[in-house]
Formats: C-alpha cells, structure tokens, sequence
C-alpha cells in the first residue's frame, strides 16, 4: 500500500542520501522551513463489492440420501428469482423407490392371499358345519324314537353320535372364530408392514421432488468452500441442507476492504474515499461507513493482524456502473486533505517522557524546543505552538531524541 505521505517521505530521504553522498561540507543539516501549505496524506487499499444482504443457499432435500450435482450455473453469473441455479439427481433414492414400490405389489399379493386362505377355509368350515348339522338331525331323530322300533345297539350308536356331533359343532364354531382373528391378525402385521414401506416411499418421492435449486430472488452467485477447500462442481456428490453459496441481494451494496493494522492509523467513519472500479477504471466518491472495532488474522499460516472497513455505494452508481458483488475494486482513501496547515514530517518529531520536542536550526546553532503535535498522520504531524513561522526544522535531529512506538512503526512499515 501507498501514499502520498509516504511519498514526501521518500522524496525527502532521498534527498538526505543525495546530500550526504554530494561534495558538500559533511556539516550540512537537512533543514524544512515551517511554513503553511498544503497537506495531504491517503492510503492505497484493495477489495471487492459485497452485499448488505444474502442469502444462504443450501442443497435442496432431508435426510441422510446423497445428492449428486448434473447441472450448476457458473459462479459469478447474474441470476433471476425461480432462475434454476443448480439440478441434483439421487440414484440412491430412487433405487429405494423402485425396491419400496416393489415391496408393496409383494404385500398387496399378501394380502390376497391371505383373503384367498379366509376364503377357502371358511368354505372348509362352512361345508363340515353343514354335515356336521345333517348328521345331528339324523341323530336327534333315532335318538327320539321309541326303544321297541330299533335295537338296544342301533339306539345307544345314536346317542353316543349325538354327543360326538355336538361336540364337534362346537369345535367348527371355534375353528370358524380363530379363523377371522387369525386373519385379522396377519393384517394388522402386513398393514404395519405396509405403513413402513409407504414411509419410505413417500420419503424417496420427496427426496426426487427436491432436485432443483431456484433463486429465492435477483442476485449474483457466489459458491462455498466446503471443509476441503473444494467448491460445488458437476459430478459432486454433497449432502441434503449442506452450504452450496450465498446469493447476495442487489438492494444494498458496499465496498469492503482489508487493512493490516499497523496501517490503520487515522481510519475512522466518514472518511472519503475514491472508488476504482476493475476492469472499467469509473471511480465513484465514497465515504467510509463502518470500521470492525478489534483486528483478527485471516488464516493460521500469517499472524498479521487486519481492521475490515465497509463504504456503502449509493443505488444511482450502482445502476450507473453496473456494479456487482464480487466486482474487485481499488480505493484510495483520503486521511488528511488540508489547503493549509503547519506540519512537520515524523522523523523530526522528538518524544522525551511524554513530551515533544523538535530540533531547529538558527545560524550555526541548533536548540531544541517544546511543541504541542496536533492532528497526526502517517507521515507527518500538525504542530499546533512552539514553533515560529519560516523556523528552520532539522529533518533528522541527533542524539537524546525517540520517536514514538507509533511512528517508528509507521516509519518502518
């Protein structure tokens, strides 16, 4: 990153290094005359458009069957609402379909059956119950008549069938009762039976009925990364509620940039800041919004530490340029814009417990005075009193002189 204090700042050593490598006397100070002009320091940063506003996009369907990608739009494309995004198909699930709608033509065969057995054994019972009761009749009869028409044998034959055939009666009743619960029975199982394999079914058809994803509404596509570090491509196979993208919502664009914290000095909301549109080069006029609060690494490998600052873009640019998520963009935010002020660079401040002092030259002496810093930047500082207009200020004072933390670090940076 670079700026236009830093540039001065450049500027101005370079100019120490060409006088310390000149003809002249090794006992010329590097001086700048305090005076007012002109002050302006700006910070070069990079990033892209993001929403306001997303949706999350997750992979269509429930339960645990797999979903394999046919069909996807390219990442970056504009998409409609109810525009198809991306098609799935789930072979699993209709194997399991096929197999379920399989299993319940087995269970309606059952069934018949089972009607079919009721059927014939009742016909079974019906037709003993029949003679069963003919053969009663006919007993009931000889067991009636008088003692003196049949002989002793003949009569006790007869009642000892009636007592058989009653018995037996009673017998086909029962068998006829366990019949119709025995049925019954084997259609609560196969009913049960069948509940599960419609479950399932009816599972499978939903599973199949979830195999698009469409645009909640307008937007541009972005695609996630999964734990891998892979996103979504034809011929992936992804998991039912799993992440697919986000789809940010065009209502509501910002500018988002990363700055390492050591540069972050002097950010704050409300800052201006120019706008570079990739690829076009169209600048827009901007303001910085909203500044994260704590600084955080962007990954295990780098400990370097970065400020996230937002620059909301107004809906007339962004129908004029056809801004879109994702776009990169440049912006070159202006720290300090002064028509006139009295500053001094950095290097010359001194910092003495708490204090600070600068170095200035009168004739062939130097004295050091006390001054009171103002406004500061990364390269220069304001001096609100202690020095006089036209003072001459030595650049690099000598000796007892400490910058301070911030500033040496600006300096190094």
């Amino acid at each position: 990153m670079k700026n236009s204090g830093y540039s001065y700042g450049s500027a101005l050593l370079l100019n120490l290094l060409l006088a310390a490598c000149s003809d002249q006397p090794a006992t010329q100070i590097a001086t700048e005359i305090f005076t007012e002009k002109p002050w302006q320091e700006s910070l070069s940063v990079e990033g892209e458009v993001s929403a306001a506003e997303k949706t999350q996009l997750l992979i269509p369907g429930e339960g645990w069957e797999t979903r394999l990608i046919t069909e996807i739009v390219a990442e970056g494309s504009l998409v409609k609402k109810d525009q198809l995004i991306a098609r799935f198909d789930a072979p699993n699930s209709r194997l399991e379909l096929t197999q379920a709608e399989f299993d319940l033509l087995r269970k309606e065969l059952a069934e018949q059956d089972l009607q079919s057995t009721e059927v014939k054994s009742q016909a079974e019972l019906n037709a003993d119950q029949s003679k069963v009761s003919a053969d009663l009749l006919l007993s009931e009869r000889y067991a009636g008549a008088e003692q003196a028409l049949f002989s002793k044998n003949r009569i006790l034959d007869a009642i000892q069938d009636q007592t058989f055939l009653n018995n037996k009666q009673r017998f086909l009743n029962w068998k006829s009762t366990q019949v119709s619960t025995r049925r019954q029975a084997n259609e609560a199982v196969l009913k049960s039976q069948v509940e599960t394999i419609e479950t399932n079914a009816n599972r499978q058809k939903k599973s199949l009925a979830a195999l698009e994803l469409r645009a909640p509404h307008d937007g541009v596509l972005k695609l996630t990364e999964s734990w891998t570090g892979n996103k979504p491509q034809v011929g992936m196979t992804t998991m039912p509620g799993s992440e697919f993208g986000v789809l940010p919502k065009l209502d509501k664009l910002l500018a988002s940039f990363k700055v390492p914290e050591a540069r972050a000095t002097g950010l704050k909301t409300g800052l201006p800041l120019t706008l570079r549109l990739a690829g076009s080069g169209q600048e827009v006029k901007l303001q910085i919004t909203k500044i994260s609060t704590t600084a955080s690494t962007q990954n295990t490998q780098s400990p370097v530490k970065y400020i996230e600052l937002e620059a909301a873009i107004d809906d007339a640019s962004v129908n004029q340029f056809q801004i879109r998520p994702g776009q990169a963009v440049r912006a070159t935010i202006h720290l300090i814009d002064l028509h006139k002020a009295h500053s001094i660079p950095n290097i010359a401040l001194i910092e003495q417990n708490g204090q600070y002092f600068a170095d200035i030259q009168e004739g062939k002496q130097v004295k050091r005075v006390a001054v009171q810093p103002g406004r500061r930047g990364n390269a220069r500082s304001e001096i609100l009193s202690g020095l006089n207009e036209s003072a001459s200020v030595i650049l690099l004072p000598q000796g007892g002189s400490k910058k301070t933390k911030d500033n040496t670090e600006k300096d190094e940076s």
